[in-house]
């Protein structure tokens, strides 16, 4: 960082700005988690039979990647930092 980006970001950190932690992609990722975990949890409540083929193979799968976005949107970060030289 040189000088005038420093000076600007004690600028703003004393004036209580701060970056958001999550970015639009973030919240994207987590929408699309939520939405396979309501897919995976539905499917499995709504057929609701033990030997179902939906209910036994293909919902399990999406609970789990599921839960798999929801970990990936969390701990996603974009690097916009470029080292100059």
């Amino acid at each position: 960082m040189n000088s005038k980006q420093n000076k600007k970001t004690k600028t703003l950190r004393a004036k209580g700005v701060t970056k958001m932690v999550f970015t639009g992609k973030n919240y994207m990722l987590l929408g699309v988690a939520i939405l396979l975990l309501v897919l995976g949890f539905g499917g499995m409540y709504v057929e609701n039979n033990f030997t179902g083929w939906f209910s036994l193979y293909i919902s399990p799968v999406l609970a789990v990647a599921g839960f798999i976005t929801v970990a990936f949107a969390i701990l996603y970060r974009e690097n916009n930092d470029t080292q100059q030289v």
